[in-house]
């Protein structure tokens, strides 16, 4: 009698598990991965951007004031499935850079998803167009990547969800 209860049991949590939606792998300032370009775009025109740029489905541009360094923010997609509907997969948001702003950042990221998986310092170089030193951590959970990056010019968070676009690589700087 047990065992059929205990096979019952794991039968209705396959199910349930099987049946329930995809987590979704970020939900920042109304931008959901796996959202559609036109969803987008009504996410977007509710912030009020100044300047909006579209790109063919595959990104949207703009900025929310004056300052780009500020205010500049961006949405990629890739397709996602055989439905060929094109998907959110990574948000770009520039804050106003200060040191003390990326240290509150790390520790917040740090303090809910544990140490970083990657931390990379990239060094100036004038041939590169590197104009000054820039540190990057990564933090992964499961299939989402959350990178911050910071120079004295500039604080960028990326969000990207890994499961619409396996091909990216899992650090882009």
């Amino acid at each position: 009698m047990k065992s059929n209860t205990k096979a019952a049991s794991i039968g209705i949590l396959l199910v349930i598990l099987s049946s329930a939606p995809p987590a979704l792998a970020f939900d920042v300032d109304g931008f959901r991965s796996g959202m559609t370009y036109e969803e987008a775009k009504q996410v977007i025109s509710r912030m009020a951007p100044q300047h909006t740029l579209f790109y063919e489905q595959t990104s949207i541009v703009w900025n929310t004031d004056q300052n780009l360094a500020t205010s500049l923010r961006s949405v990629s997609f890739q397709q996602d499935g055989p439905d060929g509907v094109r998907r959110l997969a990574v948000y770009h948001k520039h804050l106003p850079s200060d040191f003390s702003r990326f240290f509150a950042l790390v520790k917040s990221f740090r303090d809910r998803l544990g140490m970083p998986m990657e931390v990379l310092a990239t060094p100036a170089d004038p041939a590169k167009e590197y104009s000054q030193d820039m540190v990057t951590m990564a933090w992964r959970a499961q299939e989402e990547q959350i990178a911050v990056k910071y120079r004295p010019d500039f604080l960028i968070i990326v969000y990207t969800d890994f499961s619409i676009c396996p091909d990216l690589k899992r650090y882009a700087p």
